[in-house]
Order: C-alpha cells, then structure tokens, then sequence
C-alpha cells in the first residue's frame, strides 16, 4: 500500500536523480514486482484504508513508511515567500515542478538531504549555494563521500552558525541572521556541543533569495495509534523479530530508526524471515 503515485517511497522522490537514477531504482521495482507481488498506489493508510481494515485482512502487516515529515525551525518568518522545506523541495524537483532556480541559496542542515538539496540547488541554476550548519563539518550526519562530493562542487559549510533570525522583507525572505557558535562539552551524541558565541560579535547576516531548511524529518504515525512508541516517535520493536507490540504488526526502516534513506531496504529480508518463522515455524532452520 503505496500513497504516492509512483512505487519507491523515498527512493523515488527524496533522492536526487545524480545520485540515483531512476530507471535504475524502477528497474528494481520490476524485478520485485515480476516475483508476484500486488501493490495498490495513491492508497493512504489511514486515510484511503484504514490500519484496523488490514490487520483483518491480513496474517501479518509490516509498517515501512519513510520521513516524509519536515520539522519545521520554530522561528518567526518561516512562512515567508521563498522559504521552502528540504523534503518539500527535493519532492517538486522529483516531479518536474521545479526545473530552474536562481538568485543565492541557503540550506539549513548537516545531514544527506542538507547536502541533496545543496547539491541539487546547484544543478538548478542557483548563483550562489550556502549550506550553514550549527556543528563543524567533521560532525555533519551526512555520509563523507556526499560532503566530500559538495565541496569539491564549491559549496563548502558553513560550520558552527545556528539560525537565529529569518529576514523577511515585503513578505519575502531576503536573509537569515546566525549565531556564531563555539565548541563546548560532549553531549547525550558523544559529539561537542556547539555554544553561542553572546553579543554583536557572534551575529552574522548573510543575505538570501531562498531558504531551505533541510534539519531533519519526522514520521506521521497517526494511523498506527495502538503502536508502542518509543520518546523520540519512532515505533518500539523487538530488534531480533521486528514484531512491535502488536505481535501480528512488524516494523522497519525510518519508522523504527530515522537514520538514513533506503534503511527499510537493508532490514526487508530480515523481516520477511521473521514472518515467514512467526507464520510457519519451523519453515526455515537456518537464516544468515
């Protein structure tokens, strides 16, 4: 059950095509299709059909939505003209709604889709590209290969500035105010916790046509109530089963660990042994 369009969930539309080609990811989808499995898209759990329906319907359900969700910044302005989400953006460039840009970019975040939409800014057309992230480069989130590949594209981060402030000018953004900041103790992450730098001479204006927030993202859950979660929103597994606390419901990917795109991929096989083992024990002996 598919609520977009198209099958490949974040593949197909938070990741860029210079990253991964999309005749490769459909060329996937094919082969998995071609095994004999049914698929229903523009299908909305919650919403076209809901979760109590299927888990009638079916033997074992497996809930593998992604981060489709942008947390938003909590300052004022942000619902300027001009500003857009990370998710938001990459999803219009996906679907051709967005073929050229222009004007100085900034990108808010250290994470891989920071770095997509930095990355894909510049292949727009944009004259200028900031990525300005609140941590130093060396603790970005983001796989190394992809901070490596934007700097050798020319947008290099602009480490240890947090947002403080979004210009806004007739309704539009023209500029973001930052905090400079300074490396304190290590904190919950085992990262050193950036401090700010108090007084004029931690403020820093850069000027902007748009701003793109790409800081992180969150799972809309709301169809799963019954669920177990854990603090942070993400669903409680057993981590050798997937099973959460509804035995017949399994789990995986960003709705289990909001880490990294395709998660839900690595964790697919796994899983189907799990329900293969919890559906027909002693079916399979061996799994490695």
């Amino acid at each position: 059950y598919e609520a977009q369009e198209k099958l490949g969930g974040m593949m197909m539309y938070g990741i860029p095509e210079y990253r991964y080609p999309k005749a490769l990811l459909e060329n996937e989808i094919r082969n998995i299709l071609n095994l004999g499995v049914e698929y229903k898209c523009n299908t909305k759990v919650g919403k076209d059909v809901s979760f109590d329906d299927l888990k009638n319907s079916y033997d074992s359900l497996v809930i593998a939505v992604g981060g489709w969700e942008s947390k938003k910044l909590d300052i004022p302005g942000e619902e300027a003209e001009g500003i857009v989400s990370g998710k938001d953006f990459l999803w219009m460039v996906a679907h051709n709604d967005l073929k050229k840009l222009s004007g100085k970019v900034i990108v808010i975040g250290g994470g891989n889709t920071a770095v997509d939409v930095a990355r894909t800014a510049l292949r727009l057309g944009a004259d200028s590209v900031m990525l300005a992230y609140r941590r130093t480069i060396d603790q970005m989130p983001a796989e190394r290969e992809e901070v490596s590949e934007l700097i050798e594209e020319g947008i290099y981060p602009t480490e240890l500035h947090d947002i403080d402030e979004i210009i806004v000018k007739n309704g539009k953004v023209t500029g973001i105010k930052c905090r400079k900041q300074s490396l304190g103790d290590f904190d919950s992450t085992g990262r050193k916790a950036p401090k700010p730098i108090i007084g004029k001479e931690g403020e820093i204006i850069f000027e902007c046509d748009y701003l793109i927030p790409a800081v992180s993202q969150a799972i809309d859950l709301s169809f799963a109530q019954n669920i177990e979660k854990n603090k942070n929103g993400t669903i409680k597994i057993d981590k050798d089963t997937f099973q959460t606390s509804d035995p017949k419901v399994f789990a995986c990917g960003d709705v289990v660990t909001i880490a990294n795109l395709a998660i839900a991929i690595g964790n697919g096989e796994a899983v189907a042994v799990s329900i293969e083992k919890t559906l027909n024990p002693g079916a399979l002996k061996e799994f490695s």
